[in-house]
């Protein structure tokens, strides 16, 4: 099956106002322009530096495509980061949200980012605790080169009921943090799971290996 019919059966089964992204980590450049032809223009990247090699390529229209940041940012790539990026999808602490917003000052860019929630509190994973969600959304509003949009989560890896557990616990912390503040965005839901993220509230859905088949070794 072609990547432009994976796309298609996937929109198939999905609501209109669910986005799709996808998560481009370490893909070749002819599948991410299929990606683009088959009409996906959301674009996730984990690595700063595939970012910069994909942009470079002339095919690319920047004025239609939106490249997200779905990867830990290290704070040596902020500056980077906030040049070619439209959305960081990965803010996990004030620090990194300060850094961000002063990197953005310096070039007069207003930059869209998530916080990154560690629903399940992993401890080998990033983002912050849901206790401390709101406290960072607060501080997060007075920097004024930020623009919060919206929560993201990676979810544990687990059996799709405990899962889907942790997808209603995320959408009730969407719903209270737009009490505080005004988010669009629940980016949650990954080529095995996006349905039940879709049905617990997830709009923006990240998928990799099943738009792009299974990575080459």
């Amino acid at each position: 099956m072609s990547i432009k019919e994976r796309i298609a059966n996937i929109k198939k089964n999905i609501p209109p106002h669910v986005k799709v992204l996808a998560a481009c980590k370490s893909q070749p450049l002819d599948k991410i322009f299929e990606v683009i032809d088959a009409g996906i223009t959301l674009l996730g990247h984990n690595y700063v530096q595939e970012a910069v090699s994909m942009l470079k390529n002339k095919r690319i229209n920047k004025e239609i495509i939106s490249v997200h940041m779905i990867g830990h940012l290290q704070t040596n790539k902020v500056k980077q980061a906030v040049k070619i990026f439209n959305t960081i999808e990965t803010i996990d602490s004030l620090k990194k949200a300060e850094n961000i917003n002063k990197a953005a000052k310096l070039i007069d860019k207003s930059i869209s980012v998530f916080i990154e929630i560690n629903i399940a509190k992993e401890q080998q994973k990033y983002g912050i605790f849901p206790e401390n969600l709101s406290d960072l959304v607060l501080k997060i509003k007075d920097l004024s080169n930020l623009k919060l949009e919206g929560l993201m989560t990676m979810g544990p890896n687990t059996d799709i009921h405990t899962l889907r557990n942790y997808f209603k616990k995320m959408n009730m912390l969407f719903k209270k943090t737009q009490e505080l503040h005004e988010i669009k965005y629940l980016s949650m839901g990954m080529s095995n799971s996006y349905m039940p993220a879709i049905e617990e509230g997830a709009n923006i859905i990240r998928l990799g290996r099943i738009i792009f088949g299974e990575r080459i070794k």
